[in-house]
């Protein structure tokens, strides 16, 4: 009787094994695919950024020196509108 139950424990573990066994390599495809939809997305969205830039005529990033010189103007502009900051100790 043991032997028989070990044998259908087997028989068991093995059937439903199978449905495992069946696509092998199916997860890398789904990986595959899931990637060239995310490449999708991400050329769609800068075609989008793209197409705004030029219907609104300016570049969409800063230069290093444009950003220096919008800090200078927004800290000499804010002189005039805010009192000097006090130090803390």
């Amino acid at each position: 009787m043991k032997r028989f139950a070990a044998l259908a424990g087997v028989l068991l573990a093995l059937a439903f094994s199978f449905p495992a066994q069946a696509q092998p390599g199916d997860g890398s495809r789904r990986f595959e695919r899931n990637q060239q939809q995310r490449e999708l997305r991400r050329e769609e969205w800068q075609r989008r950024q793209q197409e705004r830039q030029e219907q609104e005529g300016r570049p969409g990033r800063l230069t290093p020196e444009e950003r220096q010189q919008l800090r200078r103007d927004i800290r000499e502009h804010g002189r005039d509108v805010y009192r000097p900051r006090q130090r803390r100790f």
